[in-house]
């Protein structure tokens, strides 16, 4: 029986629906979300890091695709109670909740109504649906989108080059500057639609023969077979280049559809585990969603989609340091894109929008100096300055950052992880962090609480047990075993089960609660996914091990609502993709702890092959020891640049 390949073990459908817990633990009863319970992800058309995708189109949040409505919190109410479709759109976010601009442009439409989806498929980088009106299949191939329908009412595709956004959401970009042009280039059509002074091109072409006809903004393309063909790309540089693209296409669906699958098994390929089905259908969805973000497109031209880099920091961008090296030096050479006025931005949609952000600061910053640790090759001679200027307008803005106390914590990473690069910091930078350093914690060893102190989307106690590069200064002068009493509170070992909400609920009672319970949020968010690594840091080792597994356990499944909250650009799907292999790198570092691998052996395509080998986890609870090329790591940890050498990991039970 011949082996199954990577791609036909992603479900693309998962985590677009609600998140149904098929069971519970004894730790994850304890457990409480903020967040909406649900993924926000779609079978959109995706190819790996790739800015143009395909969404099978409703208008519903938050990639377009779908029946649910915006949710801050418990779970999304219906904007309908049957899937249909209005066509198809280009361009969206994946996994994120409430993002300034929800993309979704330039429509094709093979009917004049919203049709009920009867059945639909799809796989890496390919749909298919089927509606009463009509049968479309589409595919990816590169820069292109090969659509092919069997129109079973008239022979009409329709065009809205002017489309953008949500239908149930307010920020529609037809509310933004946004106008569009039209010139025929013999037989492509091409399209120039500007988006907030942001020109971005596309063209159509089809190996059918078609007559054109304008109406109310809209192009009907009317056929003279009801087996009709289309393929649609784009550019954000020049009509030329987006008519180049499609003609250049294979205009082929079934041939698209193949490239598509190949590239992604390629990608999907640089890690071989095995185990048990659930466990490598698991894995590969996840590694799957975390590589469609973020994107460049045109490296020489500004654009690159990146929202936000507080959902991405602490996982994705360590994933594609280890993993995909070659495409992580260029997407961290796209983050001086993100630098303006004297400091990085939090986040940059793809209309070349800079966006201040209440969420974090200095995070480029840390991720600019990781991969410098981590040996990736980039331009550090335009890098490591602007990350030191970063912190230079950081040291000037005020003693301790207010409102969101936790900017502190992220100015004292990106701190320390340039510290770790060599780099000469000011006088100033210095004294900032060590202002900050002594008056952020209470004698409990939690961040402090007062008036005027807010703690995004969590509490003082979800960020009390950040690992990262601040971290071992901070341990150094720790009370350990008050550290530890507050960790068994935090994670609930000696607590009550919590109640979470699984209808429909007001953002503000979740809140209440929320903060009433002081607990984590069991991978429902990023504010403190990787907090049981403290535990790991403290020798605690099976503590760590436990939650991990009762996370994995009963906070994912493989059912199409198996995602227990936003994957927000791939941050949680990073999460699970690194500890389903057992490993956790520290940001900010060159460390990487051993946690509780789920699989039962893994091949990592490094600089050379990494083998991980887990022997008798089936027999016992905890990990009694880890070797790395025979010897045994003490503290269950090494460094990234040892492990991308290669060789065997042993990990005993």
């Amino acid at each position: 029986m011949s082996k199954q390949r990577a791609v036909d073990l992603v479900n693309v459908f998962w985590g677009s629906e609600i998140f149904k817990k098929q069971s519970d633990g004894k730790l994850s009863s304890k457990w409480y979300f903020f967040k909406p319970q649900i993924g926000n992800l779609s079978p959109a058309c995706h190819l790996p890091n790739a800015a143009f995708c395909v969404v099978p189109y409703s208008g519903s949040y938050s990639t377009g695709y779908g029946i649910y409505n915006p949710s801050y919190g418990s779970v999304p109410t219906e904007m309908s109670k049957e899937k249909f479709l209005k066509g198809f759109t280009h361009f969206c976010h994946s996994g994120s909740g409430f993002i300034e601009n929800f993309y979704n442009y330039f429509m094709i439409c093979p009917s004049i109504d919203k049709q009920k989806i009867l059945s639909e498929r799809g796989g890496c980088g390919w749909y298919e649906a089927d509606t009463p009106d009509y049968c479309a299949k589409v595919a990816l191939d590169g820069v292109t989108a090969n659509y092919e329908f069997a129109l079973k009412k008239g022979k009409t595709i329709r065009i809205l080059p002017y489309y953008g956004g949500l239908d149930n959401q307010s920020k529609r970009c037809k509310q933004y500057h946004y106008n569009y042009t039209e010139e025929r280039r013999g037989e492509v059509l091409a399209f120039c639609v500007n988006i907030d002074d942001m020109p971005l091109y596309f063209a159509v072409a089809s190996k059918n023969k078609y007559i054109l006809e304008k109406e109310n903004g809209r192009y009907h393309l009317t056929f003279d077979t009801e087996n009709a063909s289309l393929s649609v790309s784009y550019s954000f540089v020049s009509a030329d280049e987006a008519c180049a693209r499609v003609t250049s296409s294979c205009f082929n669906y079934t041939e698209a559809k193949k490239r598509g699958e190949d590239l992604w098994q390629k990608t999907l390929s640089v890690v071989d585990i095995k185990g048990d089905e659930k466990t490598r259908i698991l894995f590969y969805t996840a590694l799957y969603n975390a590589l469609k973000k973020p994107c460049i497109d045109n490296f020489a031209y500004p654009v690159f989609d990146l929202a936000t880099m507080w959902d991405l920091y602490k996982t994705h961008f360590p994933l594609m340091y280890i993993f995909y090296p070659t495409k992580a030096a260029t997407i961290v050479d796209g983050l001086a894109k993100c630098f303006a006025n004297g400091h990085f931005y939090n986040s940059k949609l793809m209309e070349m929008r800079l966006r201040e952000s209440k969420q974090a600061v200095s995070l480029m910053s840390l991720c600019i100096a990781t991969a410098y640790l981590y040996g990736i090759d980039a331009d550090y001679d335009t890098l490591l300055p602007l990350a030191k200027k970063d912190l230079e307008y950081h040291a000037k803005r005020g003693k301790i950052f207010k409102p969101y106390v936790t900017h502190n914590l992220d100015f004292l990473d990106a701190y320390y992880a340039l510290i770790a690069c060599g780099v000469d910091l000011s006088e100033d930078i210095h004294a900032a962090a060590k202002f900050r350093e002594t008056r952020l914690y209470n004698k409990k060893e939690l961040l402090k609480r007062g008036i005027g102190r807010k703690f995004y989307e969590g509490t003082n106690v979800n960020y009390s047990f950040r690992v990262s590069s601040s971290m071992e200064p901070r341990l150094k002068k720790s009370n350990k075993h008050q550290l530890i009493k507050e960790l068994d509170r935090f994670f609930g070992f000696d607590g009550d089960d919590v109640t979470n909400f699984t209808s429909p609920t007001p953002y503000r009672v979740v809140c209440k609660y929320g903060k009433r319970y002081r607990r984590f949020e069991g991978l429902n968010n990023e504010t403190d996914m990787e907090t049981m690594y403290m535990y790991h840091k403290l020798h605690e080792y099976g503590k760590c091990e436990d939650i991990i597994n009762e996370a994995i356990t009963h906070h994912f499944n493989i059912s199409n609502g198996g995602l227990c909250g936003n994957d927000d650009s791939g941050g949680l799907t990073s999460w699970l993709v690194l500890n389903i292999l057992g490993l956790y790198p520290v940001i900010g570092t060159n460390e990487l702890l051993i946690g509780s691998p789920q699989v039962d052996e893994a091949t990592i395509m490094l600089d050379n092959k990494l083998t991980i080998k887990v022997v008798g986890h089936r027999a016992k609870k905890h990990i009694s020891r880890v070797l790395l090329n025979g010897k045994e790591l003490i503290n269950r940890q090494t460094d990234i640049m040892t492990l991308r050498r290669g060789g065997e990991l042993v990990i005993e039970y």
